[in-house]
């Protein structure tokens, strides 16, 4: 499996830094920056969510030919406006896809990597030569701009990753689910916004993530 092109879109509305300062306090906010790097971030606009922005960006690229082209397709996003049809329903609504399986995954950060798995799956069978996997995240439509943990942290994005069989490439990968952190990053019905514990997620990285990395590096070596 080969990747051949990415192409990528953020939102539309620059989030710079003296806009999070006047959200959560010029203070914090400089030392967040002094800490993560992070200096800008893109939202959707009020009038815009993720959909806008990929449907736009299918025209302006000219992707539905290569959309409609692929064998399959992975959706990989956890916004929703409706609980039923899926992200795909209206990512892709204006592309012609009579003959490709499109397939949704309701993950957050795990997703691309998992989607790899699947598109690798699909190769390896010798049932598709050619797919695309899509990440559209649209995290601002329930943050609070005036969120110190969420705020200076996410922008909102879709991106485009076309794949190709490739016999010469190897593939490996590592699993594993950890629901016992599910409440470090959920999203309050109640609140009607995302929630995230900062300390419970490093935790996380560094008791399941990193060995797992590890692990993986060390069976590619053989």
């Amino acid at each position: 499996m080969k990747i051949n092109d990415i192409i990528t879109q953020l939102g539309e509305e620059c989030f710079d830094h003296s806009a999070l300062g006047s959200a959560i306090g010029e203070k914090v906010a400089d030392r967040i920056r002094e800490k993560s790097g992070f200096e800008t971030r893109f939202l959707t606009g009020k009038n815009s969510d993720i959909f806008t922005i990929a449907n736009s960006l299918i025209e302006l690229e000219n992707l539905s030919g290569r959309l409609s082209s692929c064998d399959f397709i992975i959706v990989v996003s956890e916004y929703v406006v409706k609980l039923i049809p899926p992200p795909s329903a209206f990512l892709l609504s204006n592309v012609k896809l009579d003959n490709t399986l499109v397939i949704d995954l309701n993950r957050g950060c795990s997703g691309f990597c998992e989607a790899l798995v699947i598109a690798n799956s699909f190769f390896s069978s010798g049932t598709a030569t050619g797919g695309c996997i899509v990440t559209a995240e649209n995290y601002s439509k329930i943050i609070k701009k005036s969120n110190r943990t969420l705020s200076p942290i996410f922008s909102d994005a879709v991106t485009f990753t076309f794949l190709s069989s490739d016999v010469e490439n190897k593939f490996s990968w590592n699993s594993g689910s950890f629901y016992s952190f599910k409440e470090d990053l959920i999203y309050d019905i109640d609140q009607g916004e995302l929630f995230m514990n900062g300390a419970g997620l490093v935790s996380f990285v560094k008791s399941e993530v990193i060995p797992k990395i590890k692990l993986l590096l060390k069976d590619s070596e053989n």
